[in-house]
């Protein structure tokens, strides 16, 4: 799904480094490590989804381009960041793509097995933890 080529870079707006970090951190992302220089990688833990922030005592705002990219690096949509709340992330999207795969044939019973059988996997329990399911 190439839903981050509907980024429109006319319509974002330049942020300030600490709003920009405030709005990340209302979407649950987590501050990870340091990288390089004057950066920092924030994603969500356990996953691969996770995007090189610049930071720095001279930095005032952040590029259209550079949230863009961002974004774009930790699976989050322009609208879910406008309003503050993820609403599909991809990996959301492909454990309902993979479900609808495995279901077409099966019993009510089985199909609620199965979910309760995904709700023990670790990798489920952390999409929970982010609110992304």
């Amino acid at each position: 799904m190439n839903w981050y080529k509907n980024i429109k870079i006319a319509s974002l707006r330049p942020y300030g480094a600490s709003e920009f970090l405030r709005k990340l951190k209302k979407l649950n992302v987590q501050y990870i490590r340091n990288a390089n220089g004057d950066h920092e990688i924030w994603g969500f833990p356990g996953t691969n989804f996770r995007a090189s922030i610049p930071r720095g005592s001279n930095l005032k705002t952040i590029g259209k381009g550079t949230i863009k990219h961002i974004l774009r690096d930790l699976g989050i949509s322009q609208n879910d960041f406008e309003n503050g709340k993820i609403t599909s992330h991809p990996l959301i999207d492909n454990l309902r793509i993979d479900k609808k795969k495995q279901e077409p044939e099966m019993e009510e019973q089985q199909i609620e097995e199965t979910e309760t059988s995904w709700k023990k996997q670790p990798w489920f329990q952390e999409a929970e933890k982010y609110e992304l399911v």
